[in-house]
């Protein structure tokens, strides 16, 4: 199975950027009994080795985060540093009330534009375009400036449907899973980097902190999900500062 990333400069570091099994460019022809997160660690693992690193300062961005977290307890010996962004929470628990949490800032406006997307026929006929503009209207009520939803970059694949089925097996693993205790264990600095209105910020972000031995804990004021359109400058200084 192929998997696809791409490596770029931030400063004097190698970032490398990958596509998770069966997303964007990667191969989702694929066993699904590997789509879980025994699977996706094992892509992480297979980079790390396939690039000869020694060890990794691993970033994870929301459901990335999650990913981050579970890499540093199967692999702690492999990783140098953390850096946990909006990070999913390490309870499923918190699942539900953060759905209700998201309903509640749903505007009429967005419930008519969600309707319209649902039963337009771009989206009956799986475009990707049509994904694209469902995702947006979604991902508007995880900003602090909806205004700025708009230079968030979304690209689907032409297959995102066949992929996202695929995808659909994860639910076996993120059904029901508490990995606070195991944070504890962590033995390298994590940088946790949370807006003020995500959803998790309250609760979820100084839990995590309090859960880790050595970590640092940043709020983003006036910052939803995405700090890295809605504040910049602050997020990449937070960033550049625990790298050094």
């Amino acid at each position: 199975m192929d998997r696809d990333w791409t490596t770029v400069t931030f400063d004097e570091y190698q970032l490398i950027f990958y596509d998770q099994r069966a997303s964007g460019k990667s191969s989702y022809d694929v066993d699904t009994l590997t789509i879980s997160i025994d699977g996706f660690m094992d892509d992480i693992e297979g980079i790390r080795t396939s690039l000869g690193f020694e060890k990794i300062i691993v970033l994870g961005h929301s459901w990335g985060g999650l990913l981050a977290m579970y890499y540093g307890i199967r692999h702690p010996e492999n990783v140098k540093a953390m850096i946990l962004v909006n990070a999913m929470s390490p309870d499923s628990k918190f699942r539900k009330k953060q759905e209700a949490l998201l309903a509640s800032r749903m505007t009429e406006q967005d419930s008519i534009d969600q309707a319209q997307i649902l039963g337009s026929e771009a989206l009956k006929k799986h475009e990707a375009g049509a994904y694209e503009d469902l995702f947006r209207l979604l991902f508007r009520r995880e900003f602090f400036n909806k205004e700025l939803a708009d230079n968030l970059i979304l690209t689907f694949p032409d297959d995102f449907y066949a992929r996202s089925q695929i995808l659909q097996y994860l639910g076996r693993d993120l059904a029901e899973y508490n990995i606070y205790d195991d944070l504890e264990y962590f033995p390298f600095p994590t940088l946790i980097i949370y807006g003020d209105y995500n959803l998790l910020s309250n609760e979820v972000a100084h839990k995590i902190d309090a859960h880790i031995p050595n970590s640092e804990l940043v709020i983003l004021k006036n910052c939803g999900h995405f700090p890295y359109i809605e504040q910049k400058d602050a997020f990449f200084t937070v960033i550049r500062s625990f790298l050094k």
